[in-house]
């Protein structure tokens, strides 16, 4: 079973989540390995879609697509309305969201020699250990190797500084680059691509000359004169954009650090398999004397419980019909195929 960032950030939550989600029985045909999901649409996934339906519009655009195959594929992805709460992600803003980006980077991205986009590869980090990555886009630039990394984001009043810091250091960004270095002998570095985006009821008071705010627009802004600020400022309202990239680079040695953490992640997902399939545990009894209880789970975050899909079942101790009721079972890597 390949490994990807996806797994290993689940795990680091909470081991039995990754449980539940990626390993929860072996199909009796396949031998493959089965796991747990809702079944329906919920509000929390329409977050998960929009980006989605986001995304293949991008995708659309930097294989030369008109806007019609751009638009087509957003509305394949996102044809209606999920949370009719969310003012921000409607389908009618998504594609207004697209024709705003095409403005903003259609002529800098000319430049751009597109080697490869939506990239599902997998790579040898270490003799007998897969990784897999599902890279947006690759470019060359100048002569230079770079990913592209989309990500959509809820914003209040724009993309501030404070979003950047989520990127150093980030695991995904290094295992990036490390196979882009090993596919393409060099990589120069990621292009986190941001696009934010909001929904403002009232009006918001910025200054236009604001370079913090990026290239944030708004559906009705006005400039007027401030006499308490005593310049023009912007008046935004409605549903609105902001626009923003950053490169991010890594070197040898954080590349050689991050398969040294993957690799030990990776020996603690087999620790806690072996644990419970077969029932025991590298480790003595807690308490002298006292054998352990046959395992039944892997180890819990409770800690991470509040926003987790799997909280009923472990409020019901693993109950066979929660899970019948709640939950279906299917392909968990389904989402590196598609």
């Amino acid at each position: 079973m390949p490994y990807d960032n996806s797994q290993l950030q689940q795990f680091k939550n909470c081991p039995e989540s990754y449980r539940l989600k990626y390993r929860y029985e072996k199909d009796a045909v396949t031998g493959l390995w089965l796991g747990l999901s809702k079944p329906d649409a919920t509000k929390d996934d329409h977050h998960k879609d929009f980006g989605s339906a986001v995304h293949a519009g991008l995708r659309q655009f930097y294989l030369k697509d008109s806007w019609s195959g751009i638009e087509a594929a957003f509305d394949h992805e996102y044809p209606s309305q999920l949370d009719a709460s969310d003012k921000a992600k409607t389908p009618e803003n998504g594609k207004s969201l697209l024709k705003r980006y095409i403005k903003r980077y259609e002529t800098q991205d000319a430049s751009w020699e597109i080697i490869d986009v939506e990239v599902r590869q997998e790579f040898e980090i270490y003799p007998g250990v897969i990784f897999t990555v599902k890279i947006d886009l690759i470019i060359r630039q100048q002569g230079n190797i770079y990913f592209i990394d989309h990500k959509t984001t809820k914003m209040d009043s724009g993309i501030d500084t404070g979003y950047w810091i989520q990127f150093e250091p980030n695991s995904q960004i290094t295992g990036y680059t490390a196979f882009c270095m090993e596919r393409y002998g060099s990589c120069s570095g990621g292009i986190i691509n941001a696009l934010g985006l909001g929904f403002r009821s009232k009006p918001e008071l910025f200054d236009p000359e604001d370079s913090t705010k990026g290239w944030m627009i708004y559906d009705a802004q006005e400039l007027k004169y401030s006499k308490f600020h005593g310049k023009d400022m912007m008046y935004g309202s409605g549903f609105k954009c902001d626009l923003q990239r950053n490169v991010f680079s890594r070197n040898q040695a954080q590349i050689d650090a991050w398969k040294e953490d993957t690799l030990r992640w990776i020996d603690k997902m087999k620790q806690e398999e072996y644990a419970f399939e077969s029932g025991k545990t590298t480790l003595p009894p807690s308490v002298p004397g006292h054998a352990r209880t046959p395992i039944s789970q892997w180890t819990k975050n409770e800690g991470n419980c509040r926003f987790c899909n799997y909280k009923e079942i472990c409020i019901n101790v693993g109950d066979e019909q929660t899970v019948e009721a709640m939950y279906v079972k299917g392909n968990p890597l389904e989402y590196l195929e598609q």
